[in-house]
């Protein structure tokens, strides 16, 4: 079921993402696809629909985060949550490998968000290949370490 959620409040989404997805990070201007509404916390497993618990995703990552909020660490075989992009840290969790296209976990949560959603699909990393350095800003500034 569909839920409505005010103008005022999709507004205030793509705002602080910067219209981008939270998870994979593609520039809303990118896609063929209208955005969706990410419940980090998903209704079913109690979440709410405050913005805080709210964060943009595109069809490529909302469908495979689904109701998901864990996942298996790929390198340790360790349950552990997936990335909260409203609480943690993104710099903490991922970089980027040397050419800026993929990835890479730098955490449990790091490595198991970018398999749970397919992070580095290669629709993903071909259009970060397109994009580099160009107006859409790949990639984004406040990803790259603060001495850069």
């Amino acid at each position: 079921m569909r839920r409505h959620l005010p103008k005022r409040s999709r507004e205030e989404i793509l705002r602080r993402s910067h219209r981008r997805c939270k998870y994979c990070l593609t520039p809303t201007t990118c896609s063929s696809s209208p955005f969706a509404i990410d419940h980090i916390q998903p209704l079913t497993l109690g979440g709410t629909d405050s913005l805080e618990n709210l964060a943009l995703a595109c069809f490529g990552c909302n469908g495979p985060k689904s109701a998901f909020t864990e996942g298996t660490d790929p390198e340790t075989g360790v349950v552990v949550p997936l990335y909260h992009p409203r609480r943690d840290n993104w710099r903490e969790h991922f970089c980027w490998n040397e050419d800026f296209t993929e990835l890479v976990g730098l955490t449990p949560t790091g490595r198991t968000t970018i398999a749970r959603l397919d992070l580095n699909r290669p629709g993903v990393v071909t259009l970060r290949r397109l994009i580099l350095g160009t107006e859409e800003g790949h990639p984004p500034a406040w990803t790259l370490p603060e001495n850069e």
